[in-house]
């Protein structure tokens, strides 16, 4: 299941590219970034291939929270500490006033969904991956970022909650393994 997993984040990450490849067909970065990312994702055992993810996250995660909130000047201003976008080649476009708001929107959105999708596979019990890559490759083949629109939280949690509820009637989950009590359980027991 970890080699489906990461291809949903593989693919998450080729729409990126795709996107921006849209956005700025003649910068010559992102094709290049795109054709090494695909060599590094290709490389390594597929029930293993873990790199992406990893990459991904090192880069990212010291920006993580500007990223969340789409802080603009900061990562105009930190651009180049980032080395996946660096490579891009799209920090002049990012700077330029002209830049329409849409297309960086657009871009956040896309950014945004790698980095809950690549946290919550650093962070999420490995009962619960299925679930996760369920719902990405669900929201990848519904065109639910197409428009730019990412889903609303409140609904990816609804969708989550049964499935998770489920993995814990089966001993899934990090709480209660095997059915047992989960945190807030025992804590209640004292």
């Amino acid at each position: 299941m970890a080699g489906m997993t990461t291809d949903a984040l593989n693919a998450c990450m080729d729409d990126l590219f795709e996107t921006l490849h849209t956005a700025f067909p003649l910068e010559d970065g992102i094709g290049d970034a795109r054709a090494a990312f695909a060599l590094v994702a290709k490389s390594a055992d597929p029930a293993k291939n873990t790199l992406p993810r990893v990459m991904f996250m090192d880069q990212i995660r010291a920006h993580a929270p500007q990223v969340r909130a789409r802080d603009t000047a900061y990562l105009s201003e930190h651009m180049d500490e980032i080395e996946f976008i660096q490579q891009l080649g799209i920090r002049k476009y990012w700077v330029s006033e002209h830049m329409p708001e849409v297309t960086r929107g657009i871009i956040w959105d896309k950014i945004n969904m790698l980095l809950m999708l690549a946290s919550a596979l650093e962070n999420v019990d490995p009962a619960m991956l299925p679930m996760i890559e369920q719902f990405a490759q669900s929201a990848i083949d519904n065109g639910e970022f197409a428009d730019g629109a990412m889903p609303d939280m409140n609904d990816i949690v609804e969708r989550m909650l049964p499935m998770a509820a489920t993995l814990r009637g089966r001993g899934g989950g990090r709480g209660g393994g095997r059915g047992g009590p989960n945190r807030a359980e025992r804590r209640k027991r004292g």
